[in-house]
């Protein structure tokens, strides 16, 4: 069992995807906070990953 040591916050409302003016930068952000949780030891599965 992997514990985070540090604090993650993940902030989320009904709006956040219409501050992005495309969906390029919609994908572009939800590849960061990806690479952000892998660097931090959480590990993603990108075959179970649900996009809505």
């Amino acid at each position: 069992r992997l514990i985070l040591a540090q604090n993650i916050s993940v902030k989320h409302s009904l709006h956040t995807s219409s501050r992005y003016k495309n969906l390029g930068e919609v994908e572009e952000k939800l590849e960061e906070w990806r690479r952000v949780m892998e660097d931090r030891g959480l590990k993603i599965s990108r075959k179970k990953t649900e996009y809505l």
